[in-house]
């Protein structure tokens, strides 16, 4: 096992600088392995590494395609979130999400056709809310406070927003840019003695 590894790890360094080349071997490999985590790994490693390799996007969404959709649907939305131009694969985003169910995402800024993941703690006010059968004037009410982010105006005369978000499988935090949408954090109105 450690000879055909140590075979494997070469030729996949020799041909590290041919993106396809380098996916083709990595995913044989993955494959042969039963190991998904194995290419899900050094592809996310290496997209973190060079965020603007869309034939490497492309080619890791396909892999997903076939072996796992949801995770798919999420990697589609961080390329649409990440290159905001390209509205031939943000389409096929959509058409994807039609065709392998809903996407529940945690950003701010959704898509028509996402839906808002909630955070626990925010699941759990969700149901005491709704076990209280609190709602309209009587319902707690929340302050909403803006968060300020890097932003830069773009060529076409809109503003972009530059934050970051953190792969699953490898923890690596890259950053990304987005659409210019109003952030808010909601804290429970607190009663000043």
């Amino acid at each position: 096992m450690y000879e055909s590894n140590k075979r494997l790890y070469a030729e996949i360094k020799a041909v590290e600088n041919n993106v396809e080349e380098w996916f083709k071997l990595v995913s044989k490999f993955g494959d042969e392995a039963n190991d998904e985590e194995f290419v899900r790994h050094n592809v996310e490693y290496r997209l973190g590494s060079n965020l603007l390799d869309i034939k490497l996007w492309k080619l890791y969404i396909e892999y997903l395609r076939i072996h796992d959709s949801k995770e798919m649907l999420q990697v589609y939305s961080k390329y649409c979130r990440f290159f905001l131009d390209d509205f031939e694969m943000k389409e096929k985003y959509k058409n994807e999400v039609e065709k392998y169910g809903p996407v529940f995402v945690s950003w701010k800024n959704l898509f028509d056709f996402e839906s808002q993941k909630l955070s626990d703690d925010e699941e759990k006010n969700k149901n005491k809310i709704e076990d209280s059968g609190m709602d309209g004037p009587s319902a707690p009410k929340r302050l909403c406070v803006s968060l300020s982010e890097e932003k830069v105006e773009n060529s076409a005369g809109g503003i972009q927003i530059f934050s970051s978000f953190r792969f699953r499988h490898t923890g690596k935090t890259v950053p990304f840019r987005t659409e210019i949408i109003p952030k808010y954090v909601f804290f429970p109105k607190v009663s000043l003695p």
